[in-house]
């Protein structure tokens, strides 16, 4: 939980610094890395049953958490050169963001239980979901159905726009938060309404992380 709130807290911010010059973007995207790498390495220890070890730095994690996130900003630059948009999605775009969405959907867990190097990740990813996508996929929405159901179509569409295939945390907690917040928003308002609802986010997110690294395991025979 203490990650995905300083992760967040970073990108707040760090944004300032990403727009200023090259190389506040670079260490912005270099700090961003270390952390979900080091996050990656806590939720895998978790669902592998293993104490996380908050004090070694794993290489491989962050190496293959930037050579992911190099390979998703090529396809990002091309998606906006071949949509002709700079800002935001047309049919295009979002036709391209859900297909890397699909297709590399297991990044996170492959990242934490396999490490590979380069971009043999991507082909990793694809090998799986050649084979064990429909179960994936199934299970992922089976377990996050309830959110969409309460958040409706709207919610379903802003989740799918916000999906990040390196960090899909930050877009499956959204329908969550918006839950949360008009409950507490309600019961406590004001800064403790914000915590509560900061809370449940962390919460639901980090299950949700350990859910798919645990299944990933399943269906991978690494467990």
């Amino acid at each position: 939980m203490l990650w995905i709130f300083s992760l967040s807290l970073l990108g707040s911010f760090f944004s300032l610094l990403a727009g200023l010059s090259l190389i506040g973007s670079l260490i912005l995207g270099l700090l961003q890395a270390a952390m979900i790498g080091m996050f990656y390495n806590w939720v895998g220890d978790l669902a592998s049953n293993r104490s996380p070890d908050w004090r070694t730095f794993r290489y491989e994690t962050f190496s293959s958490v930037i050579a992911f996130g190099f390979f998703f900003y090529l396809v990002e630059l091309s998606a906006q050169a071949i949509g002709g948009a700079q800002e935001g999605f047309n049919m295009v775009t979002l036709f391209i963001h859900l297909a890397v969405v699909i297709w590399c959907n297991p990044a996170p867990e492959i990242i934490q239980h396999i490490q590979p190097d380069g971009m043999n990740g991507i082909m990793l990813c694809y090998e799986f979901m050649k084979e064990q996508g429909a179960a994936w996929l199934g299970a992922i929405l089976l377990v996050v159905s309830p959110l969409f159901l309460i958040s409706g179509t709207d919610g379903l569409f802003t989740v799918m726009r916000a999906m990040n295939p390196l960090f899909p945390v930050a877009a499956l907690a959204l329908p969550g938060s918006e839950v949360s917040s008009a409950v507490f928003g309600q019961i406590f308002g004001g800064v403790l309404g914000h915590i509560g609802t900061l809370f449940v986010s962390l919460v639901l997110g980090i299950w949700i992380m350990i859910f798919r690294s645990i299944l990933f395991q399943r269906l991978s025979g690494r467990r």
